[in-house]
């Protein structure tokens, strides 16, 4: 990951593609790349206070070095799977 060597020491970054799901659909998306089912996840409807959607911003790096994201969650997990084989 290039975006990793133009960081500041001691500052935090988000590494993201700016697109937004909620943890359930990461959790499917976890598990239909990685075929696998995990054990042990209470699932349980969306209650009131959940968030619609987990977005993370990538701009702080991008405004610092240029960095924009090569891929989506999805093509992205389906590298890193390949890469662990």
């Amino acid at each position: 990951m290039d975006c990793l060597l133009f960081g500041r020491p001691g500052e935090a970054y988000n590494i993201g593609t700016g697109a937004g799901m909620d943890n359930m659909q990461a959790l499917e998306l976890l598990e239909t790349v990685f075929t696998t089912r995990f054990s042990g996840v209470n699932r349980q409807a969306p209650r009131p206070f959940d968030v619609n959607s987990n977005v993370l911003d990538h701009t702080k790096l991008t405004s610092l070095n240029g960095w924009r994201p090569t891929y989506n969650v999805r093509s992205g997990l389906e590298t890193l799977k390949r890469q662990l084989e």
